[in-house]
Order: C-alpha cells, then structure tokens, then sequence
C-alpha cells in the first residue's frame, strides 16, 4: 500500500505539484522530466517524510475527482444519447416532410394539368355554343320555333 501511495503522490506531484515551480521550463525539459520519473525507483519518495494523513487526503481528494469524472462522463454519455435521439427523430420527421413534399408536388401537378383540361373544355363549349348561335341565325323564324 505504501509504495501505491508513493507512487500516487509522486504521480500527482508531476501532474500539480511541479508546474507552478517548473513553469518557467520550456517543453523540451517535459519528455526529460517523463523519463526521469520513469527512472527513479518507486522505494524512492520525492517528498521525503509526508504526514499519512495528508497523503490519504491526497488520495481521497483523487478519489473523489475520479468520482466526479466518472459521473460528468454519465451525465455527457446519456446527453449524447439523448441527442442522437432527438437527431432520429428529426431525421425521421425530415423524411415525411420530403415524402409530403413530393406529394404536394404530384398533386399540383394534377391540378395544373386538370385546370388547363377545364380551360380547354370551357373553351371550346364557348366556341361550339357561339356556332350554334351562328347556326340558329342562319335557319328561318318559323322553322327555329317549331324545332327547338
């Protein structure tokens, strides 16, 4: 347990420990700083004598950012999945309004070929109805009478 400890703070030393110190180092100084924590033996401590209570606390307070990573991952998991959801839904909706838009589409078709077929009839109903007009003009009074 103390060398998983040593090995915790000594992590944990790296990561917050030494960047407001090493802040002046260039990057160039990181991959050396990764090999030298990679070299020293984990019986060795960097923090000489640390009081086990603070060190537990480092831990539990580790413990509890990891806890606290885990639940914002659950949170940002079920809200992407949330939202896929939603994206379905959207694109399902996206296709029936393509669909109704095609219909619509058929449709005023229909109707635009459907009213150039009644302005053509009616067209026409007035051109025969004048011929017969024409017609009845040209038969005498008496005979016009006794047939229509």
């Amino acid at each position: 347990m103390a060398k998983y400890v040593d090995s915790i703070l000594h992590d944990y030393a790296l990561t917050f420990g030494k960047q407001e110190s090493e802040s002046n180092n260039t990057s160039t100084d990181i991959p050396k700083r990764i090999q030298d924590s990679q070299v020293m033996p984990s019986n060795e401590s960097k923090f000489g004598t640390l009081p086990p209570k603070e060190a537990m606390n480092i831990v539990e307070n580790l413990k509890n950012e990891h806890v606290k990573d885990l639940q914002r991952i659950t949170d940002i998991t079920t809200e992407n999945a949330q939202l896929k959801a939603k994206i379905d839904a959207y694109e399902a909706i996206n296709r029936h309004v393509d669909n109704l838009s095609n219909t619509i589409d058929e449709l005023t078709q229909k109707y635009i070929q459907t009213m150039q077929i009644r302005t053509q009839q009616a067209a026409l109903i007035k051109k025969l109805s004048m011929e017969i007009d024409d017609l009845k003009a040209l038969l005498p009074q008496e005979q016009t009478y006794g047939r229509f």
